[in-house]
């Protein structure tokens, strides 16, 4: 599981690659799920909108464990394997989910993706039921057209559009830039508004 951070939970496969049937593999992510060891990200989506992948995606709720599972234990060659955009993906959740448990608040999160493989990363509904749409990339760039397009077709209440990244930049056209140290101070100034 470790090795599937940030990516949709694929049930069969995982079983057909560990050599166990699936209901197996479901009772071992509902068990470490249920232990607080995983978080099974449910999708965004509405029966009005037939195009959204409906699988849910994984994530550590320890992104320091996962990292560890991977086999990491410096971080320059993690910075530049290829398993590095989901863990800052994983690790930008973890960030968000601290700042809400230490508010004492709750928040949902979900992904969205479309049949077309077009993806936001987070669609953070606020306890006030407004949204907050996420990206995080290890390098900042704005939201495509097609992502664009397809939050408008969730018909929910957008009122910020954050790229959340490691590396400073200034805001895009669509959207802000999150620098993953001054999310706290982000979701701070949204309360306060």
């Amino acid at each position: 599981m470790a090795g599937r951070v940030g990516q949709l939970l694929n049930y069969s496969d995982i079983a057909r690659n560990v050599g166990v049937d699936t209901t197996t593999v479901q009772s071992w992510v509902s068990l470490l799920e249920e232990n607080g060891i995983l978080r099974v990200l449910e999708p965004y989506y509405n029966n009005i909108n037939q195009r959204l992948i409906k699988t849910p995606k994984i994530y550590f709720e320890d992104i320091g464990l996962a990292v560890r599972l991977q086999g990491w234990n410096e971080f320059d060659p993690l910075l530049l394997s290829p398993y590095f955009g989901h863990v800052l993906e994983n690790l930008a959740l973890s960030e968000i989910t601290r700042f809400f448990a230490n508010q004492g608040l709750e928040a949902s999160f979900y992904f969205v993706r479309s049949k077309e493989q077009v993806e936001i990363d987070f669609l953070l509904q606020l306890p006030n039921h407004r949204f907050i749409a996420i990206e995080v990339k290890t390098t900042p760039i704005d939201y495509t057209s097609q992502q664009l397009r397809l939050l408008e077709s969730l018909d929910v209440n957008v009122i910020e559009k954050w790229v959340i990244s490691g590396v400073r930049s200034t805001d895009f056209a669509h959207s802000r830039v999150v620098v993953l140290d001054q999310i706290f101070d982000r979701l701070q100034q949204l309360y306060r508004s």
